[in-house]
C-alpha cells in the first residue's frame, strides 16, 4: 500500500503509478546502528569525477532533498561520470540500497548504469559495492517537477515523486567516503542529469 505523507497532505497529489520497491533484506545486523533514509547529508562534500556541474555551487542539488536537478557536463574521454561524496557526519555506513529521483525535462539526460565504490579514508582504494543497469534503462519514468521535496524514509521512498531503486543486500562492508558513476546516459550524446540522490544505509 501507498504510505501516508506526513508534511502538508492536502498540497499534494500522489503520482499516477508510484514507483513500489521491494522489501528490504539486510545481510547484516543493524541493531548496533542507525538507519538512515540518506547517507548522504545536506553537508556533504561533493566533487564531481569525468564530468563538469553546471555551476560550481550546484554539486550539492545532488543531494539537497529537493527534485532540483543536479547537472553534470561529460569530460572529453571520460568513461565514467558522477560525484564523490564525504559525508559531513564523519560515520561509517553500511549502503543498503540507491535511490535516484527524476530531474524535470531530459529523459535522455538520465544515468541508466551505475556503479558505486567507498572507501574507509581518502588514502584508501576503493571498494566495489554494486553496479549494473537501472530499472529505468529500457522504459523512462516520468518527470518530477523540479523544486519538490522529497518526504521518504529508510522504508520507502517519496511516494508522491518518481524514482528507481536498486538493493545491495549482500553489502555489509563499512565505508565513509562514496564513489557514485554513471557509465551511462540513455543518449550517449546527452550531459547527466538527476533529481535528486539518496543512498539509503545504516550509520555506526
Amino acid at each position: 500500500p501507498t504510505p501516508s505523507p506526513t508534511k502538508n497532505p492536502v498540497t499534494l497529489s500522489p503520482i499516477p503509478s508510484p514507483t513500489t520497491s521491494p522489501t528490504k533484506s539486510p545481510a547484516v545486523s543493524i541493531s548496533n546502528g542507525t538507519p538512515t533514509r540518506n547517507i548522504f547529508d545536506l553537508s556533504s562534500t561533493i566533487v564531481t569525477t569525468g564530468c563538469t556541474a553546471e555551476k560550481d555551487g550546484t554539486k550539492t542539488r545532488a543531494v539537497d532533498n529537493n527534485t532540483n536537478k543536479f547537472m553534470c557536463f561529460k569530460e572529453n574521454g571520460a568513461t565514467e561520470h558522477g560525484i564523490i561524496v564525504t559525508p559531513s557526519h564523519g560515520k561509517l555506513s553500511i549502503a543498503q540500497s540507491l535511490r535516484l529521483y527524476t530531474h524535470n525535462n531530459c529523459g535522455k539526460c538520465d544515468g541508466v548504469t551505475y556503479g558505486l565504490k567507498g572507501r574507509v579514508d581518502g588514502s584508501s582504494p576503493w571498494v566495489d559495492i554494486a553496479g549494473g543497469d537501472l530499472d529505468w534503462k529500457d522504459t523512462p519514468m516520468s518527470r518530477n517537477l523540479q523544486g519538490r521535496v522529497i518526504n521518504s524514509s529508510y522504508e520507502s521512498g517519496d511516494p508522491f515523486n518518481n524514482f528507481t531503486e536498486v538493493f545491495f543486500p549482500g553489502n555489509g562492508n563499512k565505508f565513509l567516503e562514496y564513489r557514485l558513476v554513471f557509465p551511462d546516459t540513455r543518449d550517449p550524446n546527452y550531459y547527466l542529469q538527476v533529481g535528486e540522490i539518496e543512498l539509503v544505509g545504516v550509520l555506526y
